[in-house]
């Protein structure tokens, strides 16, 4: 477990193995319930211990004890953020959301997330808007079927817990094509690059 100060009594902790998260589990889970309860589909865990199983990592920014944010990781082409939510105490919310957000925009650079809804301005607005994976490779990093593309070449639609959403990959995974080892650069319409190089895994 490492851990890195961020402000004042404030930590950032990595937690890499099971026994590490099953102490913060129940104080993950009640944050993660509430943020996700007014998303479409809800938080895609069937309890403490079901969220426990299915995820390999976790951060968590926590005062004293006291759960600030977290994010959850899965292991799957490279590290795919898989839930993340910040604290409802007014005191502190903005300045954790604000917080979170550094951190979301250094991850881009090393995991990816799907993202729909408040969560994808959120993470666009962090670093996320140079890091747009084109809709193509949707099938392929999510193992999913993917009912539609979208003429933007980025965002795409799949069912998800029985309801289709509108979703878009951001950050960087590690993918390995069948023709190319490495996902060029792409321009969108502006002429903008949308996302960088991905370096393929082996």
């Amino acid at each position: 477990m490492s851990v890195a100060n961020t402000a004042d009594s404030t930590q950032l902790i990595r937690l890499v193995d099971s026994h590490q998260c099953s102490v913060w589990k129940n104080s993950v889970w009640d944050l993660l319930d509430t943020a996700y309860r007014n998303v479409a589909g809800g938080l895609h865990f069937a309890s403490p211990d079901a969220m426990l199983d299915e995820t390999q990592e976790w951060e968590i920014l926590h005062d004293s004890g006291q759960i600030l944010a977290a994010l959850l990781y899965k292991h799957k082409h490279g590290r795919k953020i898989i839930a993340f939510g910040v604290t409802e105490q007014e005191c502190r919310r903005h300045e954790v959301i604000s917080t979170l957000g550094e951190i979301i925009r250094h991850r881009l650079t090393d995991a990816w997330i799907e993202v729909s809804e408040r969560a994808e301005s959120f993470v666009l607005r962090n670093g996320g808007d140079h890091r747009r994976i084109p809709n193509r490779y949707a099938s392929q990093l999510t193992g999913k079927s993917i009912l539609s593309l979208k003429d933007d070449g980025f965002h795409y639609v799949r069912e998800i817990c029985g309801i289709r959403k509108q979703k878009l990959i951001v950050g960087t995974p590690r993918i390995s094509l069948q023709q190319n080892s490495r996902i060029e650069k792409h321009e969108n319409r502006t002429g903008r690059k949308s996302f960088q190089c991905i370096a393929s895994c082996h």
